[in-house]
């Protein structure tokens, strides 16, 4: 089949942030560059990574949440796992979390919720980024906890956020029971990937500082 037709071992990196909206995707590169590069020792077990870009998650309706600080690359991981499912055949939509619930407020304005909805449990992945940067108002909490209702067991989800569960009610108009409730759903067919280390863009821009300064630019740890 044509989701089964890639050869193993094959991950993608996207060399920037893409905006929201519809997301079609081909390029790729080993997963040799999660080994070698930058993201080694910022998550245990690169193999899981490996492993979720064969895409099997998909097939399951289960979903993958990336978490840890700014800068650490989960909207990049999020977008290469993006990139290879479609490769592989797969429909997939590409949201921030603001944005999504911005679509829905709207749809609702212009009574368009069920034809958004359709056209949702039409993809076989959904990436949500940024959960957590910019709490939503009531009606964006609702409108969020009615899209992933939607989803559950329906159609898989790739989730970047930057809060652990605990802190997830002030996403949600601290709604603590509407949280748990999702929480529920989301995590109950789920990989979790922790993201541990500083950001990439702290990184880069020491050495950077220095340079213009007229010291000798440092290396990236």
């Amino acid at each position: 089949s044509a989701h089964r037709s890639a050869s193993a071992h094959r991950f993608v990196v996207p060399s920037h942030r893409l905006r929201t909206g519809w997301v079609y995707l081909n390029a790729t590169i080993s997963a040799r560059f999660f080994l070698d590069y930058r993201w080694r020792g910022l998550f245990r077990g690169p193999e899981r990574l490996i492993d979720l870009a064969q895409c099997g998650f998909i097939d399951l309706r289960s979903n993958v949440i990336f978490n840890g600080a700014p800068g650490t690359g989960k909207t990049h991981l999020a977008i290469a796992l993006g990139r290879e499912a479609c490769r592989r055949g797969y429909r997939v939509r590409f949201f921030t979390a603001c944005g999504l619930a911005n679509l829905y407020r709207e749809a609702r304005e212009e009574r368009q919720i069920l034809r958004l909805e359709k056209q949702i449990r039409k993809h076989d992945l959904i990436i949500v980024d940024e959960l957590g940067y910019i709490p939503l108002d009531r009606h964006g909490a609702e409108h969020l906890f009615g899209f992933f209702s939607q989803c559950y067991e329906q159609v898989s989800l790739i989730l970047t956020t930057n809060l652990p569960f605990a802190d997830w009610p002030q996403i949600f108009a601290a709604d603590e029971r509407m949280t748990g409730a999702l929480l529920d759903r989301i995590t109950h067919h789920v990989h979790i990937v922790a993201i541990e280390g500083d950001s990439f863009r702290l990184k880069t821009a020491k050495p950077l500082k220095a340079s213009r300064k007229g010291g000798p630019p440092t290396e990236p740890s």
